[in-house]
């Protein structure tokens, strides 16, 4: 089907939808169509204001919104909402399909059609006893430019979540590499990032054990990345560093509930989690990284000199400095 028809088609659903919701404003929905359909990518309100704006049109972003919302209801636009992204509008023509690549460096979409895994998807769920209606697929990771951009060997601060990566060198002095050596971390050690919000602490598996590495720490540790293919982690080896499988310690009959700091306890100790202190972004990542109320905590170590240090939470190793450690309100157990 020609674009032009593919727009005709359209041109006329819109009339349909003015009827059905009135002409109010009918004319400012229509140059709000209009340049909807010039755009080819993925774009935002404030893409579309901008667009019109250039044209001579000054349209409010709440009159946008409000009508892309009413594209959506009348099957003329497609609304995504890709991780750490705007909503995003796109066209939306019946019959066809498509998945996403989206590059977590650039923000680029790049959209992509393959029948044969179409095939394999719906074989699948038919063999489980579901019957598909729609599903959506998109995958995170970095386009071919950014790709390129990128050295081989980078600090682990510099490195996206869900990217898995080997340790190259440790460039530290010795008291950091023996700590990190004592956390598992040594060249040729190969984890994978969970979370890097760019500030604070850098959250990486190792050897199923999830750890909280403070930027500072993150900035030594040099990585280059591994494939999904290499990316293995040798049982034997798990085992041999002590990071099989383990229980958390015992919980101790509890005595007298003493509320403090979770950089107040000591070595051995233990406490549940009350609240998290402060507000915005860091308090959501501490909870993220499990530190949610209710739950229970044990010091496991710290480090030479009293900071970072290691608790177990949840049946993970987490590591975290004295100063985030004090925003997390416990009470003392045992």
């Amino acid at each position: 089907m020609h674009k032009e028809d593919i727009y005709r088609g359209i041109e006329e659903h819109f009339e349909a939808m003015l009827s059905r919701e009135g002409r109010k404003h009918s004319n400012e929905k229509w140059k709000i169509l209009k340049v909807f359909l010039e755009i080819d990518d993925h774009c935002t309100v404030q893409d579309i204001a901008h667009r019109l704006e250039s044209q001579g049109s000054k349209i409010s972003e709440e009159l946008i919104r409000d009508t892309m919302e009413s594209f959506c209801r009348y099957g003329i636009s497609g609304k995504r909402r890709f991780e750490g992204k705007d909503v995003l509008y796109e066209h939306l023509y019946p019959g066809s399909h498509h998945d996403h690549f989206v590059c977590i460096k650039c923000g680029k979409i790049i959209e992509f059609t393959n029948h044969e895994m179409e095939k394999i998807q719906y074989r699948i769920a038919r063999r489980s006893g579901f019957y598909p209606l729609h599903h959506l697929m998109e995958m995170y990771g970095l386009c071919s430019a950014c790709y390129e951009d990128r050295k081989d060997i980078l600090p682990l601060v510099q490195a996206s979540p869900g990217e898995r990566l080997v340790i190259e060198q440790l460039q530290c002095g010795r008291g950091m590499a023996n700590r990190l050596n004592s956390l598992g971390l040594t060249v040729g050690t190969r984890l994978e990032v969970i979370g890097n919000p760019g500030f604070g602490p850098v959250l990486v598996a190792v050897r199923g054990s999830r750890l909280g590495l403070g930027h500072e720490m993150a900035q030594k540790i040099m990585v280059c990345p591994v494939g999904d293919g290499d990316f293995q982690e040798d049982s034997a080896d798990m085992e041999t560093s002590g990071e099989t499988e383990r229980p958390s310690p015992k919980r101790v009959e509890t005595k007298k509930a003493v509320e403090k700091n979770l950089s107040q306890l000591r070595e051995g100790q233990r406490g549940v989690i009350k609240r998290i202190a402060g507000r915005g972004y860091f308090r959501h990542r501490l909870m993220e990284m499990g530190f949610t109320p209710g739950s229970e905590v044990y010091v496991e170590k710290y480090a030479p000199l009293k900071d970072p240090i290691e608790y177990i939470l949840k049946g993970y190793h987490v590591s975290l400095r004295r100063g985030e450690a004090a925003n997390v309100i416990i009470e003392e157990i045992g």
